[in-house]
This record gives C-alpha cells, sequence and structure tokens, in this order.
C-alpha cells in the first residue's frame, strides 16, 4: 500500500519535472534591458554645504554607492529644500568599487558589482533635499536623502599640526584624544554637524597622545546627532590607515560619529598559523571599530594586521548598551579577522545590549551591502543579548532589525545570527522583528573547532531564542553550509531555530537552498516554508531530509531540483534552473542583489533575477 508520504514525494518529485520544463521555455529568460543607474547608500546622509576650501568643491565631500554607474563618468545633482536643483560642485572620481584609489579601500565591487562616486556638494539652501545621478547615456537614477545643514568642515594631513586651525591650507596632524593633556579635536572639540576628512595618514595605537593605552583613535565627548552627525571620513585620493592590536576607532561618551573609508587593522595574538591548542581570551579584545548611538560605519576595509589575529570578546566591529541604538553598518569589507585559536568569545561582528538598568528601548538598526570573506572568527553577522538573571528583565530593543544585501563568504560558523538567551521569566529578552533578505552565503558554517567543550555550530543561520516577533527570511542565497570538522558535536542544518512561548514566528519565502550535504532545512521549531528552492543530493529522500514529516500544504508549494546556480565570480543562473520564474514578488524589495528590478510578474526565486551578466 502506498502511503501519503510517498503520494507526497511522488507528486513533489513530479512537480519538479514540470518545474524543469517550463523553465526552459520561460518569457524570463530574455536579456535585461538597459540597466538604470541605481544608488543604494551613501556615508554622509547630512553635512554643510561651504567650508570645504580644497579648491576643488564648496561643500562637504559625500560618497555614494550603487549600480550600473558605468566607466564613464555622468552627472551628480542635489535638490535642495526648495526645490532647486544644482549639480555638484565638483566630482572627484567615478568608478568601480574596487577598493583601489582613488576610491576607498573596501573592495564592493568583486562582491557586489557596486560602484562608488565622491563628489562636493553644491552650495545650496539648508535642509532636507535628494541627491541623483545622471548616466553618461541621460538615464536618472533613483534619489537618495541628504539634509545641508550648518557645520564645520577640518582636515588631517602629515605635514600637519594640532595648534593650526585644521583647514585644507592649515591642517591638523591627528585626531586621536586618548589623553586629555594633549591638544587634539578628539577631546571633545568637535560638534554635531561637523566633518573631518583624513589625507592618508597612519594612525597607531600609541602615537602622537602621549602613552595612548585605549585607541588608535579614541574620541571623548564628541556628540554628533542623527540629523546632524560628526564625520571621519578619507579625503578622496586618500586611504587612511589605523592599526592597533586592540581598540582601532573608539567613540567614547560619544554619539552620532560616521566612520567612513579607512583601512582599520588589528590582532591582539601573534598568529603561530597552524593547528596548536586555542588561546584563552585575553583582556582587553581587538575591536577594529565600536559604534556609537545613531553613527554609521561605512565602506571601511577591516582586518589584522600580518602575523597577527584578532581575540577576545569582542568583533572587527562592536558595540554594547546604548552605543547600538540606530546604528547603520553598510558597505564594509570584513575579512581574514580571526584565525584558528582565535577564541570561541570573539567574533566577527558582534552587537548587544547586555545591560539591565531599565533604560528606554534602542533601535534596531541595519546592516547591508557587506563583504565579508574569509574569516575565522564565529559569527559572520552577530546580533545577541542575555540576561545575567532571572530576576530583572534585558533592556529593550525595538523595530524591524534589516540584514540585507549582504555577500558572506567562507565564514567560519554561523554566517548570521540573531538571538538571545536567560530572559527573565515573565519576558522576552527583546521584542524586534527580523528581515533578512537579499544576502548571499556561500560556505558558510564551517570548522575548525579549536575548543572541544565549545564546538562551531554547522548552521547558516542561528535565530531566535527569547526573542518575540517575527524572523523573515526571504530571497537569500545559501550554498554548502558545515563541513568535516564542524559537525563532529552538532549535527547541521541550514537554519537553527527556537522561538521564545509561541511568541516567535519564522518565514522562509524565495530562498536558494543548497546545503550539499544531508541536513534539515529548519532544525528546532516549526516554520512556515514556502516558494523555495531546495537543492537535492543523490539517494536521499527530501523529505525525511529537509523536513522529516509529511509535508504541509504550506511547504507543498516548494520546488525541489537542482539549483542552477552557476558561481564564477559574478553569480547567475542556468537557463533551466527552476528558480525562474517560480517566486513570490515582494513589493518591499525593488531591486536584486546585483540591482536588476525584480519582475513583479514572474520574479526569480532567490536574490538574483535571470539576466545575462553584464559589465555593469
Amino acid at each position: 500500500m502506498i502511503n501519503t508520504l510517498s503520494i507526497t514525494l511522488l507528486k513533489a518529485i513530479l512537480l519538479a519535472a514540470l518545474i524543469l520544463c517550463f523553465s526552459a521555455i520561460s518569457p524570463a529568460l530574455a536579456n535585461s534591458p538597459p540597466a538604470k543607474p541605481v544608488l543604494a547608500f551613501s556615508d554622509l546622509v547630512n553635512g554643510p554645504a561651504t567650508g570645504l576650501g580644497d579648491g576643488l568643491g564648496e561643500g562637504a565631500i559625500v560618497t555614494v554607492w550603487g549600480y550600473h554607474f558605468g566607466e564613464q563618468q555622468g552627472q551628480v545633482f542635489f535638490t535642495d529644500s526648495t526645490g532647486q536643483t544644482r549639480p555638484a560642485a565638483h566630482i572627484y572620481y567615478w568608478k568601480k568599487a574596487d577598493g583601489k584609489l582613488p576610491g576607498g579601500p573596501a573592495n564592493l565591487y568583486d562582491s557586489h558589482r557596486l560602484y562608488e562616486i565622491a563628489f562636493s556638494l553644491p552650495t545650496t539652501t539648508l535642509g532636507a533635499g535628494k541627491i541623483t545621478l545622471q548616466h553618461n547615456d541621460g538615464t536618472s537614477s533613483n534619489s537618495l536623502p541628504f539634509t545641508a545643514i550648518s557645520g564645520r568642515i577640518f582636515h588631517i594631513k602629515v605635514n600637519g599640526n594640532n595648534l593650526n586651525d585644521g583647514s585644507f591650507a592649515t591642517p591638523w596632524q591627528f585626531l586621536n584624544g586618548d589623553d586629555y593633556r594633549i591638544l587634539s579635536a578628539g577631546n571633545g572639540r568637535l560638534t554635531a554637524g561637523d566633518v573631518v576628512y583624513f589625507h592618508g595618514t597612519t594612525e597607531r595605537l600609541g602615537e602622537y597622545a602621549g602613552k595612548s593605552t585605549r585607541a588608535a583613535i579614541f574620541l571623548r565627548s564628541i556628540n554628533g546627532r542623527a540629523d546632524a552627525h560628526v564625520s571621519m571620513v578619507s579625503y578622496p585620493g586618500t586611504q587612511t590607515l589605523v592599526e592597533s592590536p586592540t581598540t582601532g576607532i573608539y567613540p567614547y561618551l560619544s554619539s552620532g560619529i560616521i566612520i567612513s573609508k579607512f583601512t582599520v587593522k588589528g590582532g591582539l595574538l601573534e598568529d603561530p598559523n597552524d593547528n596548536s591548542p586555542t588561546v584563552p581570551p585575553k583582556s582587553p579584545s581587538t575591536a577594529q571599530i565600536k559604534t556609537s548611538a545613531n553613527g554609521r560605519i561605512v565602506a571601511n576595509a577591516l582586518t589584522d594586521m600580518a602575523g597577527r589575529c584578532s581575540n577576545g570578546y569582542a568583533g572587527a566591529i562592536t558595540g554594547s548598551q546604548n552605543n547600538t541604538d540606530n546604528v547603520s553598518i553598510l558597505g564594509n569589507e570584513i575579512y581574514e579577522i580571526g584565525c584558528r585559536q582565535t577564541s570561541h568569545f570573539h567574533h566577527t561582528t558582534y552587537m548587544t545590549r547586555r545591560s539591565q538598568t531599565g533604560e528606554p528601548a534602542i533601535s534596531a538598526g541595519e546592516f547591508a551591502w557587506n563583504h565579508l570573506r574569509d574569516n575565522m572568527a564565529k559569527y559572520g553577522i552577530h546580533y545577541y543579548d542575555q540576561s545575567n538573571n532571572n530576576t530583572t528583565a534585558c533592556d529593550q530593543v525595538t523595530g524591524t532589525l534589516r540584514i540585507h544585501n549582504n555577500y558572506i563568504v567562507n565564514q567560519r560558523s554561523v554566517a548570521i545570527s540573531v538571538r538571545t538567551a536567560k530572559s527573565s521569566t515573565n519576558s522576552p529578552c527583546w521584542e524586534i522583528d527580523t528581515d533578512i533578505y537579499n544576502n548571499i552565503i556561500l560556505n558558510s558554517g564551517l570548522g575548525p573547532v579549536a575548543e572541544r567543550s565549545n564546538g562551531t555550530q554547522p548552521y547558516a543561520f542561528l535565530l531566535g531564542g527569547d526573542i518575540a516577533g517575527s524572523f523573515r527570511v526571504f530571497n537569500n542565497l545559501v550554498v554548502s553550509v558545515s563541513d568535516a570538522e564542524s559537525r563532529q558535536y552538532e549535527p547541521p542544518a541550514v537554519i537553527k531555530f527556537t522561538g521564545y512561548k509561541n511568541m516567535t514566528a519564522l518565514t522562509l519565502t524565495n530562498n536558494i537552498i543548497q546545503p550539499n550535504f544531508d541536513m534539515k532545512l529548519v532544525s528546532g521549531d516549526d516554520a512556515e516554508i514556502r516558494a523555495n528552492l531546495i537543492a537535492s543530493t543523490p539517494n536521499n529522500s527530501l523529505l525525511q531530509r529537509f523536513f522529516g514529516k509529511v509535508l504541509t500544504s504550506s511547504e507543498q508549494l516548494n520546488y525541489f531540483a537542482e539549483s542552477g546556480v552557476i558561481h564564477n565570480g559574478f553569480i547567475t543562473l542556468e537557463p533551466s534552473s527552476a528558480a525562474i520564474g517560480n517566486g513570490i514578488y515582494l513589493p518591499e524589495v525593488k531591486h536584486d542583489f546585483y540591482g536588476n528590478e525584480y519582475d513583479k510578474h514572474s520574479p526569480t526565486i532567490g536574490p538574483i533575477q535571470y539576466f545575462l551578466p553584464s559589465d555593469n
């Protein structure tokens, strides 16, 4: 007798075959129309419209990143609060975001095919406006918001002197405010709306600020705001280097700090470059950049110094308590953080709160367009909290955490982790929604297991715990989860998920999932799973492998076939991929991972619309 499970499996196989046939003649296979330029994000979102003083521009230098800009320079415009549109005062460069001069150090072209443009704001009426650009073929982009405000512009150069006024002609030498007895603008002398441009200088721990022990650039009591940041940016044509075995850039008792286009290198441990036993955590930890409330960390290159590796209790980008309020982490290249000996307490990035003082809730923030590669510290993108006892509740994080358009490759342990633990007995630790979408994750959940009592989690995602809210995981590509070493102590799964007292929900929609090893799709609590393309492995039951049960009506909407993913630098799909034309259109996501518009009528499953690759 054929049981219900066998019938369901047969239906799934027949459906997959039909899909493959249909895909071969799908109208979605046509070449894409000429792609319009798409602005993704900028470093500054507010700044002064005058005072640059470099003889080229007028106001603050703003860098924008986006897609399909092309190699030939077009035009950049600013429309002010009165509706008047003016061209940029000066365009410093228009190029691929490949990490090379005259651009910033973050290579976002190899991962995302992003371009970057640096331009000076024209003298304009103060107030809320918008940035747009025009391709050389005449097509115009979408807009990004920008507010022209009152503020000052300063410069730091190798031949500067901190007794100067900080102008372009008479610049400062350094910003580090670690020693309060030494004259430096980093000692509380910057105010909301100020911008500081670094001209290819190098700032190291212990230099310039006496017996500096805390950070290479220590910012003391500098308070920007969400509507008037204090910005630190590398000047076009230069890349500033920050080096410290412990902390690189540290906004201490500071808020609203923008950190853009720096190379920051760390590393507390000497890298033995072998498989020797793990080294216990040391204090202080390595932290290339620490966050500030309402701050923005944009397009920096973060890694370890040669022969060193990060270790401790932090991450390349890290923040705690109120310093993680409304933080935007955008377009950074974070690579080769840690070594085999790096402690399981140390992470590639680490956002937490860890306070139980009854303070007001903070906003969840955003982590997007980042390029994470070859990191040996655990957890690529890591949001975590816990209470230290069961009588006092966690201080709340609210809103929607958005994790999107990140490229994560060769990540030790989990690629994306959002979870809490040990809440009080009567309330969740956090009450947030989490949207995880348009990410590409290749080869995650990896070993090594350096500490035998703390295995490396063989998952792509680790979600839930004591969080009340919805987790929406959609339009992602996940290929290769776990390796032999990471699977020694825990069974692998694409997603490890636990909910809080029936107050947490997980939905998986429009994802391409190709784990390349037999494992469950979701381990732990149930999830709603629909319109995903789930790649199979030979000689295994898909239902048993992924679900271990008869499919629900929602799960029957998934597709079971080879993914058809082609990864040759640029990721695309084979014309026969079952992903093409079988997705669900989600109107909140306008563009795919490479800046192409999603087809409303025949969307592709996953983060990539099917178009032939182009040079844009």
